[in-house]
């Protein structure tokens, strides 16, 4: 099978990422994930697994634990999604380089994709007269997990598609299970209350295996409480049982210290804009104190490689002439922390706003959000893809009259361009698919690494 094969039997699968109206959310059809796994062998079986779930900073938080697993000499498997530029960011190996000391991300070559593709393909013909059918985001669970065994990985971080509960990845049997900051997001298919959403993500918490958790609110906390109870699972939440402290927020630099009971690390130095990325830190941190013993001859190798953990499309500055940033925040807490951030780091810089979303977003949070940020010209655009919402939609409501809207992003960028001079700034946000455009128009491939 070549790449071009591989890539085509993948996307010809039916595919809930760009079909969110479609439902996958019951018991009866995860069972026939089980069963799907089970045909291939279980894969996943003999992956010492951490699995990461929540609606903000899961992706974050699984590049932070993958270099530091890395750091002290693990190789490490790392499955994420979406991707922005290619399918291959998807699965990756996240290593440690001994000659120069350097934590490298490599993703999946195109002649191993096409491998495990083939795997999956010829159990999948099979069993389809069954009812075994796989989807898109499950054979690439599947290759992923095929990858990791076929690479002997000493660990796979594992970040979830949606939810958690009935997700192709609750297959696996974790050593650890981490749940970020919960919030608002696809409602239609996790639920339109805090507590139905932390209930589907909490459903990858097993029985007697640790739990780190981020700070929550009081519902989503209980939630948790729960579940963890119930499967007498420990749980460990930051600001009770670990804390962290940010020291200076300088352009690009959040120096943070880290404590988790009398263990400190401290000046911890990630490359980024965001303050919070200092919580997706500290849970990748806390997870690692959590399965690997503590070292104390270990600490200056961590530190390192956080320091060199950027992470993609997430306030990342994509070219300094003229200066763009994207960010791929696609829900209402996002933006809101985006233009925060934009307003901590960014004073007086005129902005040119390029937003397109996917429609099955909670648009009218998040274009209120966006209408809080004084920027110097709104442009809304769509993307290429059936899920985005039209342009046109996204100006009416937002409600201002002096927006600029274009069908096509290409146009959208080009104006961005000249409307923001030589001294002003492109922020391209609002969803992985108008991200993915931007970097495409402005030449700029995607790196785990800095």
């Amino acid at each position: 099978m070549t790449y071009t094969e591989a890539r085509a039997y993948v996307y010809g699968l039916i595919n809930y990422e760009k079909e969110p109206h479609l439902s996958r959310f019951n018991p009866r059809k995860f069972s026939r994930v089980r069963d799907f796994f089970r045909a291939l062998g279980d894969p996943q079986r003999p992956l010492a697994a951490i699995h990461v779930a929540g609606t903000k900073g899961k992706g974050s938080t699984c590049i932070y634990l993958a270099h530091a697993l890395a750091s002290l000499g693990y190789t490490v498997g790392l499955y994420m999604s979406p991707h922005v530029s290619t399918i291959r960011e998807r699965i990756a190996l996240v290593q440690k380089d001994r000659d120069r000391g350097t934590v490298r991300v490599k993703m999946i070559s195109k002649a191993l994709f096409s491998e495990c593709a083939s795997v999956v393909m010829r159990k999948d013909l099979l069993l389809r007269n069954q009812g075994i059918a796989c989807t898109f985001f499950e054979a690439l669970t599947a290759m992923a997990f095929i990858y990791f065994q076929k690479s002997r990985v000493d660990w796979a971080v594992i970040e979830t598609g949606l939810g958690g509960r009935f997700d192709a990845t609750n297959v696996v049997d974790p050593r650890c299970v981490v749940l970020t900051k919960i919030d608002y997001d696809h409602c239609r298919q996790l639920g339109n209350h805090i507590e139905d959403i932390a209930y589907q993500k909490a459903g990858i918490i097993k029985k007697r295996v640790p739990v780190i958790s981020d700070s929550q609110k009081g519902p989503a906390l209980r939630v948790f409480r729960r579940i963890a109870r119930k499967q007498r699972a420990d749980l460990a939440v930051l600001g009770r049982d670990f804390k962290t402290r940010i020291t200076s927020d300088q352009k690009g630099r959040v120096c943070f210290d880290f404590l988790s009971g009398k263990q400190a690390l401290k000046n911890i130095v990630l490359p980024t804009f965001n303050r919070h990325q200092a919580h997706n830190a500290a849970l990748a941190l806390q997870a690692l104190w959590t399965v690997v013993p503590r070292q104390s001859e270990f600490l200056p190798a961590i530190r390192k490689a956080l320091r060199q953990a950027c992470i993609p499309a997430r306030a990342q500055i994509i070219t300094r002439r003229p200066l763009v940033m994207v960010d791929v925040a696609h829900n209402p807490v996002s933006i809101q922390a985006m233009c925060t951030m934009l307003r901590r780091h960014f004073p007086g810089k005129k902005v040119a706003m390029v937003f397109g979303a996917s429609k099955d977003k909670d648009l009218v949070k998040m274009l209120h959000f966006l209408r809080q940020f004084p920027a110097r010209q709104y442009i809304f655009t769509q993307a290429a893809v059936s899920r985005a919402a039209q342009a046109e939609e996204l100006k009416k409501m937002f409600g201002e009259n002096d927006c600029l809207v274009y069908d096509d992003s290409s146009a959208a960028f080009e104006t961005a361009k000249r409307q923001c001079g030589r001294n002003g700034m492109i922020v391209v946000c609002g969803s992985f698919y108008i991200v993915a455009e931007a970097m495409k128009y402005f030449k700029k491939p995607v790196s785990r690494i800095a």
